[in-house]
């Protein structure tokens, strides 16, 4: 059984005329015991435009898809494929302002094949004026780097006792 609709949930009116509504992605087989529930947003205005239609596929593309550990690349879920397990998603919007909409996903698996349960966390912020998915880099600048964001002084890092500060110095030049 596969179903895809809104949930029945308030509706939150966001800044620029804009508001998100829940959908909840499920799919069950009992013959190959796989379980899949996937809560994700889509967005709606008054003028249900292009740009609406856009960020949506995106969103919806980002909820119904994961990194195959194999090949690291972006692929679809395929619930014909798994097997002997279960996948939760659901999410927390941490931003949803004119310039940017910036959701944070939580990922639950557990398959009988796997050694033990899984759970991940990872994001998607998305321009609101033009639909591109950005990475951290469009956001903050070219210049950007993990040294720079502690320099601020907005920040404080108290480096492990069993830490060499030459592993530090390592670990934040990735």
């Amino acid at each position: 059984m596969e179903y895809d609709d809104r949930k029945i949930t308030p509706i939150d009116e966001e800044p620029g005329g804009y508001y998100t509504q829940s959908y909840l992605y499920s799919y069950y087989d009992d013959r190959m015991d796989i379980y899949i529930t996937i809560d994700y947003p889509q967005i709606y205005s008054k003028d249900n435009n292009d740009l609406e239609t856009q960020i949506n596929a995106e969103l919806r593309k980002a909820f119904l898809s994961f990194y195959d550990s194999e090949i690291y690349k972006e692929s679809e879920i395929d619930p014909a494929k798994e097997a002997y397990g279960l996948i939760n998603r659901n999410y927390i919007i941490t931003r949803a302002d004119e310039s940017y909409l910036s959701i944070r996903i939580f990922t639950y698996s557990d398959f009988r094949a796997g050694a033990h349960p899984s759970d991940g966390e990872t994001g998607i912020t998305i321009n609101r004026k033009t639909g591109e998915v950005l990475c951290l880099q469009d956001v903050v600048g070219e210049y950007f780097t993990p040294i720079s964001l502690l320099d601020t002084g907005k920040f404080h890092i108290e480096p492990q006792e069993e830490y060499s500060e030459a592993i530090n110095e390592q670990w934040f030049q990735m």
